[in-house]
């Protein structure tokens, strides 16, 4: 498993089976990424400790480990799609695409070009579970980091353990709602975009993206049932219009 902070909480490298194909995949929630700016990501990586992933450069110096969008990724071989705020913005090479979505969708997934994390001393290790739904009463964890704390000078990788639980539709969100994984940890700032993961097995499950109402304890995610979903609507019409 290999977590980054992004600009207001935390991403992940995992491996996503999209149509038969396995992709290496950079996940976080919508909200985590500048909609403006969204060509000029820059994902830095760190270890548990909070201090920059580092790997030897061509002079044999220690340099942090960075993937610039717009320097490393082949854009034409890249495939991203952005679902917040009820907007899902699509990109597949060169070519934006803008949609209406459901709004309590919120992640940001980048499919990345074959090869890239090689290249760059990178592994995504994270698994996906075989079934993504809700299953109340599971044992799940979050691995994700906090706000920078600017006193201490670091960003330790935290690891949040609880159940997942069932919410009454009168809270906003139903029961038979399999886009969302509700469960009952408390979580910091600095965790929106953390990796889902169940337990025993210790597999990919969702991408946290909010906690709930201050009147309600709690936290929820978005289910891989439904990132993946998406991307198959993306890469099906990506292959139709090629």
């Amino acid at each position: 498993l290999v977590c980054t902070p992004t600009n207001t909480g935390t991403g992940f490298l995992t491996k996503i089976v999209v149509l038969g194909k396995t992709y290496e995949a950079f996940c976080t929630a919508g909200h985590c990424v500048d909609l403006q700016h969204v060509a000029e990501i820059n994902l830095s990586f760190r270890n548990f400790e909070g201090k920059p992933k580092t790997s030897l450069d061509s002079n044999m110096n220690y340099v942090p480990i960075c993937i610039n969008l717009k320097d490393d990724l082949l854009i034409s071989e890249s495939v991203m799609v952005l679902c917040h705020q009820g907007r899902q913005q699509t990109w597949c090479g060169d070519k934006r695409q803008v949609n209406n979505c459901d709004p309590q969708l919120d992640f940001f997934v980048i499919l990345l070009p074959q090869g890239l994390l090689s290249k760059l001393n990178l592994q995504a290790f994270l698994k996906q579970a075989d079934n993504c739904e809700s299953v109340p009463g599971s044992l799940i964890s979050l691995y994700g980091y906090p706000a920078y704390d600017k006193i201490t000078d670091t960003m330790p990788l935290r690891v949040l353990v609880g159940t997942e639980t069932y919410l009454s539709a009168s809270t906003m969100i139903s029961t038979e709602n399999k886009d969302l994984l509700v469960y009952n940890l408390e979580t910091e700032c600095g965790a929106s975009g953390s990796p889902i993961v169940s337990h025993p097995i210790g597999r990919l499950k969702g991408i946290h993206t909010h906690a709930l109402k201050k009147d309600l304890k709690g936290n929820a995610g978005v289910s891989f049932n439904t990132v993946n979903h998406t991307l198959e609507q993306v890469l099906n019409m990506k292959n139709q219009e090629t």
